[in-house]
């Protein structure tokens, strides 16, 4: 792990960089020895795993952590692909500076539309220099890291940490039902631990995520049944089911009846 220790002077003693710095995830677990509050960027890669505190989430581009003061994190990438920068901070207002940017009560973050990887490089490259202003430096890329995490994260912005998962796992899941889907494949897609996101989706949605993508795929079965133009085999494989037998259970747990006799109801109707 590439460390670039910054020595404060404790002129801001309110906000305190203690180090930042960008490292490559390594092929095996190495704990990083972080004492205080920490962000965790990544730069690049989409097949690391970080852990932290043993709950382990998807390490992918644009996603930004943040790690608790004593917590124990590793992050690991099989092919040395991913990149991160981090900062390790504190100060008797790094807690409420993080409240306001509503970033404190989220474990991971989408970041990627906040454009944060041209400052982190900013605040790692003023870490390496040092200099007489390096420390007004890194606070003020800090700053600016805090400013733009609230302009997405505010509840002016329409969205949350929490929404942006819940927006694009709902979004994938609505483009993508006639695929095999499971929530451990999207719970990679968004990057975030599994059990995280089948608790925030319950909580956003109100059923469980299996409960949207069946509700999802028999509500669109319904519609190609009423066209009539289709055997039942045809708008199974189109809406997710590789067996017929089994979507036609699914199919008359939702509805009541079976497809066939479905689409029989829908042509008398339709005459």
């Amino acid at each position: 792990m590439e460390r670039k220790y910054v020595q404060s002077d404790n002129i801001f003693e309110e906000v305190l960089i203690y180090a930042c710095g960008s490292s490559l995830a390594s092929r095996r677990a190495r704990l990083l020895d972080f004492i205080f509050y920490v962000l965790i960027y990544i730069k690049s890669g989409e097949r690391g795993v970080i852990e932290i505190n043993g709950e382990k989430f998807g390490a992918t581009a644009g996603t930004l952590y943040l790690v608790r003061p004593n917590s124990r994190v590793t992050v690991v990438d099989e092919r040395e692909e991913t990149e991160y920068f981090w900062v390790d901070f504190g100060g008797k207002k790094a807690k409420p500076m993080l409240e306001k940017a509503c970033i404190f009560n989220n474990k991971c973050v989408d970041a990627a539309a906040a454009g944060l990887g041209g400052v982190f490089a900013e605040m790692s490259d003023a870490g390496a220099g040092g200099g007489r202003f390096a420390e007004s430096r890194l606070l003020a890329c800090l700053f600016e890291i805090i400013y733009r995490l609230s302009a997405i994260l505010s509840p002016e912005s329409g969205q949350s940490g929490e929404n942006i998962y819940i927006d694009k796992v709902v979004n994938y899941i609505n483009n993508n039902y006639a695929e095999e889907l499971n929530l451990r494949k999207l719970s990679e897609y968004v990057g975030i631990n599994y059990q995280y996101l089948s608790s925030l989706f319950k909580a956003n949605v109100g059923i469980t995520m299996r409960q949207y993508i069946i509700n999802l795929r028999i509500n669109n079965a319904c519609r190609l049944l009423h066209n009539g133009k289709l055997s039942i085999a045809e708008i199974a494989a189109m809406v997710g089911y590789c067996d017929q037998l089994y979507f036609a259970k699914e199919f008359k747990k939702k509805k009541g009846i079976t497809p066939s006799l479905y689409a029989k109801r829908a042509l008398i109707k339709k005459a």
